[in-house]
């Protein structure tokens, strides 16, 4: 989470590919899966195939985006305060 917001998308390496402003993607044939995965592959219980279990999601906010390698996704409709959403989101991690 972080990196380039609204105004400096345009400098993002798959600007040219179609990445906008104010928008939620998956990228189709991520290189950084196929680094990651080449990263990984030293660890001597890597399992390959990444590219048929991972995801790359980039969502691109007004002042930041968030890029992520995922196994899946889901999502959940929540009718609330910004706040309320916040306090469920927390809750559901377990304290350390």
């Amino acid at each position: 989470m972080g990196g380039l917001n609204d105004e400096a998308i345009e400098g993002h390496p798959l600007w040219r590919k179609g990445l906008a402003p104010y928008t939620a993607h998956e990228v189709i044939n991520s290189a950084w899966i196929a680094e990651s995965e080449r990263r990984n592959s030293v660890h001597p219980y890597h399992r390959g195939g990444w590219h048929e279990r991972m995801k790359h999601y980039l969502l691109c906010f007004h002042d930041e985006t968030l890029e992520c390698l995922a196994s899946g996704l889901r999502t959940e409709r929540f009718l609330g305060s910004y706040h309320d959403a916040l306090r469920a989101v927390v809750e559901r991690f377990p304290t350390m």
